[in-house]
């Protein structure tokens, strides 16, 4: 029996960009493209039940943060189903996306190679959020965290 491809919901509405995330996963993932946040929304509402989103922040005449509310609020999926992309690299943005529960940001132009790694990153993240309980995600968050950069632990220490 063939093992289901986890489902991803992109909305971008640049065609070429669509394009690129297609070509990227379509190996390991199985890829709902909408080029607007009404039909991303629509497929939402209609059944469409992805494991990961990524989400432009500026679709047409819409922000991604729309959905980004969406998701937050319907209180279905967890944070480290949503990747925010973006070619606005300023750092009101970023910061905007992460408040608003997106749990990566990828600034275009991107390497498709860098995609990948960072929705499998997102998909390791998950099984573990899944799979046991928050105190222990959160310890070793911050063990990686102390492991790496310093400045990260000292921070969480102080939350």
């Amino acid at each position: 029996m063939t093992k289901e491809k986890p489902k991803i919901l992109v909305v971008d509405d640049d065609i070429m960009i669509l394009k690129i995330v297609q070509h990227a996963l379509k190996d390991d993932y199985e890829i709902h493209e909408f080029s607007s946040l009404q039909s991303a929304m629509h497929a939402l509402i209609s059944g469409l039940q992805p494991e990961f989103f990524i989400v432009d922040l500026e679709i047409g005449p819409h922000s991604g943060f729309e959905l980004l509310n969406f998701l937050h609020l319907s209180k279905q999926y967890f944070p480290e189903q949503v990747m925010v992309l973006s070619g606005n690299e300023n750092l009101v943005s970023i910061e905007s996306a992460f408040e608003a529960k997106a749990f990566d940001y990828l600034k275009k132009p991107f390497h498709p190679r860098e995609l990948l790694l960072r929705i499998q990153r997102m998909d390791h993240r998950l099984s573990l959020v899944k799979g046991c309980p928050l105190g222990e995600v959160i310890e070793e968050e911050i063990y990686v965290a102390e492991a790496f950069d310093p400045w990260v632990y000292e921070m969480a220490m102080e939350e």
